[in-house]
């Protein structure tokens, strides 16, 4: 069973047969769940383009200021994904 410690700025690091099975690379967004019996899960949030696009397109809406550098962000993270 793989393993991580806990370091003293809280960060841990995800073992690499971990990475490799889900597939998580860097900017990959984990979520912590606390599940009913007190256990923390671990889950990779999974956003298709469209997603990444259209929540740029609801910020646009309301006008908030969006950069071009995470404009940039999101294709990358998106390129060559289907």
């Amino acid at each position: 069973m793989p393993v991580s410690t806990l370091t003293s700025k809280g960060q841990i690091t995800i073992p690499k047969s971990i990475r490799d099975r889900f597939e998580l690379e860097v900017g990959c967004i984990v979520e912590f769940i606390v599940d009913d019996e007190g256990r923390i899960v671990l889950r990779p949030r999974r956003e298709d383009a469209a997603d990444s696009v259209f929540g740029l397109l609801r910020a646009f809406a309301r006008e908030e200021r969006i950069s071009v550098d995470d404009m940039k962000r999101v294709v990358r993270a998106r390129a060559g994904k289907k």
